[in-house]
């Protein structure tokens, strides 16, 4: 089997040697093949994003190993990971540089992990690409590429976010809540159109959601972390046929009552606060 991601014996601990020492981490194995897409859940301080910090290299690993298509990149510089691991964060203005263009944002991610990054201007080869690209979302961005990025809505400018961060298809994704931020209208036209562009690029992806629905509606498998460790892993027609209810069912199974409220199951999502 191709491997897209591996991580083996993964261990992180915060504030080893005090008192408030907490293993987030706790040596965790977990492979996805190459165009893979799975959804992340998991209660608060589970090691959903500091797993995913890891991986793109923010956080520095105390024990284990991350290969990315065969290569380590477990040391590796945030930096020089950028160009094969791009991040759609929460909060929409963290992806795009609101002063400048919608194309001038384009361009910019375009030459991402190239030498001609800082290159002034927007050539009519790139402007094409880009009305191209845009076009075929069918929310009329392609008619703005002149419009300055801060006018764009919440949902607009994390599409634009979400397009610049696969328009080079990195090597893996990493969706890091990326609709908890916008209203339910919003957040339903970008997890469309996330599944959209993830699939017609057989795009490697892992999602960190709080939205239950959305982890079992979305991608090819499902995860939850608690204690620093994968307690469900479900994919293919299990995972299709799984409910909002039989989920939190299997939840409480390994770990407990605790964070589960009648609010959350009514809404069909788990509202953990974020790690």
């Amino acid at each position: 089997m191709n491997i897209g991601l591996a991580i083996s014996g993964l261990k992180k601990t915060f504030e080893q040697g005090y008192a408030l020492e907490k293993r987030v981490l706790d040596n965790v194995d977990l492979t996805l093949r190459p165009g893979e897409f799975i959804s992340i859940i998991g209660s608060n301080g589970a090691g959903k994003t500091t797993l995913i910090n890891c991986i793109a290299g923010v956080v520095s690993v105390d024990e284990g190993t991350i290969h990315l298509d065969g290569e380590d990149i477990t040391r590796r510089k945030t930096e020089v990971r950028a160009k094969d691991v791009a991040r759609v964060f929460q909060d929409p203005k963290l992806g795009t540089a609101g002063h400048l263009t919608i194309e001038e944002n384009l361009a910019i991610a375009a030459r991402r992990g190239r030498k001609n990054l800082l290159r002034n201007g927007v050539s009519e080869e790139d402007r094409a690409w880009f009305t191209e690209r845009l076009a075929s979302l069918g929310l009329g961005l392609e008619s703005r590429l002149q419009a300055k990025v801060d006018t764009l809505s919440g949902g607009q400018r994390q599409i634009l976010t979400l397009v610049m961060a696969t328009m080079r298809q990195p090597k893996l994704l990493l969706l890091d809540e990326h609709t908890a931020a916008l209203d339910p209208k919003a957040s339903q036209l970008v997890m469309d159109l996330t599944e959209k562009m993830v699939k017609e690029t057989h795009q490697t992806t892992m999602m960190i959601t709080h939205n239950m629905d959305n982890a079992i509606r979305y991608g090819d498998r499902l995860i939850m972390l608690h204690d620093g460790g994968i307690v469900i892993d479900v994919s293919g027609e299990a995972k299709r046929k799984l409910t909002v209810n039989q989920l939190v069912d299997r939840f409480r199974h390994v770990a407990g009552d605790a964070v589960i409220s009648d609010r959350t199951l009514l809404a069909g999502e788990v509202a953990f606060a974020k790690n």
